[in-house]
């Protein structure tokens, strides 16, 4: 089976080519799920991407999601594109022997250049060709489609299994797999609220940089100064709840002081009064300290998760 890349447009599907050369240059297609090293998904266990560590759902249990993905073996089923309507793309997929990989196509994959390029016909603007020049010139800002050398997620037709760094990425395309990743809840939200160790009725006077009250429970989603990122740390705390009623402010104190937290204790309570100080409470809450084994220094990282016993 040859390799070919199609192009969604508006929900439908269409070949751009079968072009071996033009193919073989697209750096987002020449990985191979075997170099990564491969961890079940769970939204709050955290990868490295910088070790080749890369999340995997297994699909074969998955019926409706799996049929998503079952797309048509050969080249020949696909309409040819004849005109290339670079601002309707929804994304890009590459179908191999082994995979289909996709790139999601946002505003940031098209650009408008004047550009020098080499001449694959070696026509002038007037459309005759000029065998004198083997480049071509543009100036009037023509627009063109970049892509990446990166994939968004990789489907293994044998295995059924579903290869990514980010889920956002395929719910982008497939929004059914957002199962797979819950938004933050009101009771979420009531769980945080009533945690013994914070308190958000705390009420400085002045405010820091003239910030209001942080009114964190307002009776719906909208809850003003917590940031996208927070409220998807919200939903890992409420998940991890009892872990987490387990520790005590002392530890938490030690923390807060031992990294130079710009964090206020009172009353054996955490003071959170804007969205920064949930951030850095989450930190602390999620492991994001350490100090380093080999030279002591104080280190922050993105994420951590337990060794296997």
């Amino acid at each position: 089976m040859s390799n070919f890349l199609i192009a969604n447009v508006e929900n439908n599907d269409y070949l751009v080519t079968t072009e071996k050369t033009f193919i073989n240059t697209l750096h987002f297609g020449s990985f191979n799920v075997d170099d990564f090293k491969h961890i079940a998904f769970d939204p709050h266990v955290f990868i490295n991407e910088d070790e080749y560590e890369i999340y995997c759902i297994d699909l074969t249990s998955e019926i409706e999601l799996s049929k998503l993905l079952n797309f048509d073996k050969s080249d020949k089923s696909y309409t040819q594109m004849k005109e290339l309507q670079i601002d309707d793309i929804n994304y890009i997929r590459l179908h191999t022997a082994k995979y289909v990989i996709f790139q999601n196509i946002t505003k940031r994959n098209i650009v408008r250049k004047s550009f020098i390029a080499e001449a694959f016909m070696g026509k002038t603007k007037n459309g005759n060709l000029d065998k004198g020049r083997q480049y071509t010139l543009s100036s009037d800002g023509q627009k063109i489609l970049v892509i990446s050398d990166k994939f968004d997620f990789i489907y293994e037709k044998k295995s059924q299994k579903i290869y990514f760094h980010k889920i956002s990425n395929i719910i982008n395309i497939f929004p059914a797999f957002s199962k797979f990743f819950r938004d933050v809840a009101e009771e979420d939200l009531i769980k945080l609220k009533n945690f013994k160790l914070i308190d958000f009725d705390y009420k400085p006077i002045p405010y820091e940089d003239g910030t209001k009250d942080f009114n964190l429970i307002s009776g719906s989603h909208s809850v003003g100064l917590i940031g996208k990122l927070n409220l998807k740390n919200v939903v890992n705390f409420s998940d991890n709840i009892k872990k987490f009623e387990k520790l005590s402010i002392k530890k938490l104190q030690e923390i807060i002081s031992d990294f130079e937290l710009d964090l206020k204790v009172i009353n054996k309570k955490v003071q959170i009064i804007k969205n920064k100080d949930l951030t850095s409470f989450f930190k602390v809450l999620f492991s994001r300290f350490h100090i380093d084994l080999l030279t002591d220094d104080k280190m922050e990282n993105k994420g951590a998760r337990a060794l296997k016993k």
